[in-house]
């Protein structure tokens, strides 16, 4: 193997996944790697497939290492409010009411009790706090949330690439600024440079122009971000290995009579000081690093190999934080070279000399590279963004450049420094045209639904056999090829199924059938962007364009409060409400919208039946005498039967369950045991199966606990065990939890 690194790399990866999530079939994959691995080395005469071994030995090791330790178990996830001491060193904005601040902790108090473990928190508070300010704050310690839906934003892993142990939402007293702090000081140096950029640029630019020298971001419009991202070249706002060697560049010609291994040296200490301003970003880290093994290259007369440079570093950066593996931008940064490599060695292998033609191999390689990165974490591409990287990635090494040179007059003079800036003002225009008519064009966004991360990695391995291909011409590489095409062939059934999101308090069901979808509440409960967070993002994750109903059992906000959000990004049929229905205004602008969008408005029928598809029906049930504009639902599809019966009280439960509604699954109903859920209604749905949508983990209600267990039903909750599903099977059904279900479930 030429790149004996990247097989260890590999090995690696693999122990990390395994130590995370592979323990229950440990023999069975320990067998499958030893045997891959013994084979390699018998097969090629050498040892290297021992160093495999080694490689995935020490990514169980490290994964462990790194895996949640609770260092306060007897605080940590309860009620009881501790109060932390320690210094930001990451100080935003949670929304524009609260900040969100990254603190190194030095000392928790309990009570009388005192840890002084150290540990690094997210507090959420009062705005106003700054980098190096050290604070006390009150409040409840918990751990990072899992995501809870399968298309969540995946707040857990995000905590641990940052290395946060806990969060905390609370008071936060300012105690004093350690003006000595590396933080604060970087800070300042950060904001000094931020200050001129401000002032020498336009305010539509400025955001852009201090993301690419800086790292920050906090500026840019979400507008002028989703344009660059459709277009496909988002990633020149976040600094990589285009800028980082733009840089090198830059200092490397400045320092061009000194010594060879003095400018080296020079540029080796400049990175690290920039990589520390900057923020110390995955692909900054990983851009520095594999400057780093160039120089030492050059000061030790050693050849640089550009794949196994980049399989060093990342290695390197895995070892450091193991879950920088989640990270999107780890991913596309490293991906991205790893392909520039394969491309440049195909490129040798047939002496290609056309510029053009170098350009285009190597853009539409990273294209596919990026491509299959952005499907799985966005669920769409853009299958002609190749022209827009063709047009803007050149230019950038002219613009960036312009930008330094201008901000380093502009230090002087202001005046000069906006002149300076003035071309790749223009630029920057230039850009944005360029975008616009890119993703302006019909075909320049095909949303696909979330593909299975097994299939991502399968296309992987078709690119890289088709490299193999292409530079040995052997004919063995063609089978696994076939194989691969094959086995992106099989995809999971996603249709029979109900499911049961999770949203806190809010409500929100959705039936989907191959040809059929439908919608039962959509509720928000507090200030919960339910309708944004949730349901949309499901509609996106599944690839669902089209709702056939939308049922809206009340006008309560928890019941309705993200329909609005939904009907602006999908296209809807029907729509279906009490007939004595309360006309509050949410419910009246839902109405108004699904005028404008040509949605047919219905009003339920008493006890009325409607048929929806062959296998799914639903029958609508007053509750009350109807004149309370409420009703519940009895979803049947094929052998199963769910009630979904609304928040009803136990005055009206004796009325309700007169009327045929044994079910197999029940939704309990949101309030306590003393207003609801009573026996004689669980006795006469006899579920065999229950679910609640509670904003707490644990289900408190213990009445209703006891009547379960009395009646042997099962209870999932949707804050513990995230989304449930239940999927029709051969003449029944199975429920399965987001949460602590199928392990797979992250792959297919």
């Amino acid at each position: 193997m030429k790149n004996p690194i990247v097989g260890i790399l590999i090995f690696f990866v693999i122990g990390l996944l395994y130590g995370q999530y592979f323990a229950p079939w440990a023999y069975t994959v320990l067998f499958i790697v030893i045997s891959i691995a013994l084979v390699y080395s018998l097969l090629n005469k050498n040892i290297i497939g021992i160093f495999f071994i080694f490689g995935f030995v020490a990514g169980i090791a490290i994964m462990n290492i790194n895996t949640e330790k609770d260092l306060f178990p007897e605080i940590v996830n309860t009620n009881k409010k501790v109060q932390v001491t320690g210094t930001i060193i990451s100080a935003g904005y949670a929304n524009s009411e609260s900040g969100k601040y990254i603190v190194d902790v030095d000392e928790i108090k309990n009570g009388s009790k005192i840890y002084n473990d150290k540990c690094r928190v997210c507090v959420y508070g009062e705005k106003g706090l700054y980098i190096g300010d050290t604070i006390k704050a009150v409040g409840k310690l918990k751990t990072p949330e899992i995501k809870k839906n399968p298309f969540d934003f995946d707040n857990y892993h995000y905590s641990k690439i940052k290395r946060i142990d806990y969060t905390m939402s609370g008071k936060i007293k300012y105690i004093s600024t350690n003006e000595e702090s590396l933080y604060l000081k970087i800070d300042k140096l950060r904001k000094n440079i931020y200050s001129v950029i401000h002032i020498i640029s336009p305010k539509s630019k400025r955001g852009i122009i201090a993301a690419m020298v800086l790292g920050y971001k906090d500026d840019i419009s979400d507008s002028i971000y989703d344009l660059y991202r459709s277009a496909g070249v988002a990633h020149i706002l976040a600094i990589s290995g285009l800028h980082i060697s733009i840089f090198a560049g830059i200092i490397l010609f400045l320092l061009n009579k000194f010594n060879r291994k003095m400018a080296s040296f020079v540029l080796i200490v400049f990175m690290a000081f920039y990589c520390v301003i900057t923020g110390c970003a995955a692909s900054t880290i990983r851009a520095v690093t594999m400057i780093y093994v160039l120089q030492f290259g050059y000061m030790f007369y050693r050849k640089y190999n550009l794949i196994g440079s980049t399989a060093f570093a990342c290695l390197a950066l895995l070892i450091f934080n193991p879950y920088y593996i989640y990270d999107i931008g780890f991913q596309y940064s490293f991906g991205c070279v790893f392909t520039i490599g394969m491309a440049f060695e195909i490129i040798k292998e047939y002496k290609i000399e056309d510029k053009f033609a170098r350009l285009f191999i190597v853009t539409f390689l990273i294209g596919v590279t990026s491509k299959l990165i952005t499907v799985y974490h966005f669920y769409s591409f853009n299958p002609i963004d190749t022209v827009s990287n063709m047009i803007i990635v050149p230019c950038v090494s002219f613009v960036l450049p312009i930008c330094l040179l201008a901000i380093a007059v502009g230090c002087f003079s202001i005046h000069l420094g906006a002149i300076a800036l003035k071309p790749a003002v223009m630029a920057f225009d230039f850009f944005d045209i360029v975008c616009k008519v890119v993703t302006g064009t019909p075909f320049s966004k095909y949303t696909i639904g979330a593909v299975p991360l097994l299939t991502i990695i399968t296309m992987f391995l078709i690119v890289i056999f088709l490299y193999k291909f292409a530079l040995t011409r052997q004919l063995i590489y063609v089978v696994p090829i076939i194989l691969c095409i094959f086995l992106c062939r099989i995809k999971p059934n996603e249709y029979n199924r109900i499911d049961v999101l999770s949203a806190d308090k809010a409500e929100c069901i959705v039936i989907r059938d191959r040809d059929y979808v439908g919608v039962i509440n959509g509720g928000k409960y507090g200030n919960s962007a339910t309708g944004e967070k949730v349901i949309v993002p499901y509609m996106k994750y599944y690839n669902v364009k089209n709702i056939d109903d939308i049922f809206i059992t009340s006008s309560e906000n928890y019941v309705i409060g993200g329909i609005p959000d939904l009907l602006k990004n999908v296209n809807a049929k029907n729509i279906y409400i009490p007939k004595n229905v309360k006309k509050t205004e949410k419910l009246q602008d839902i109405l108004d919208l699904a005028k404008k969008n040509n949605v047919s408005i219905h009003y339920v029928l008493k006890d009325e039946e409607l048929k929806a598809v062959e296998n799914l029906k639903y029958k609508c049930y007053y509750i009350g005498s109807g004149k309370y504009g409420k009703y519940g639902i009895k979803v049947a599809l094929d052998d199963v039967t769910f009630l979904i019966p609304f928040n009803i009280s136990n005055k009206y439960e004796r009325d309700f369950y007169k009327r045929g509604i044994q079910s197999d699954v029940l939704l309990l109903s949101k309030s306590g045991s003393k207003k609801a859920n009573s026996q004689d209604f669980i006795s006469a749905v006899k579920p065999k199966n229950a679910i609640v949508s509670t904003s707490l983990e644990d289900y408190s209600e213990k009445e209703v606990l006891g009547i379960l267990n009395n009646y042997k039903i099962n209870l999932y909750n949707t804050k513990a065990d995230g989304m449930i599903t239940i999927k029709t099977v051969d003449k029944g059904y199975e429920i399965e939890k987001y949460v602590g279900g199928d392990i797979f479930a992250e792959f297919r």
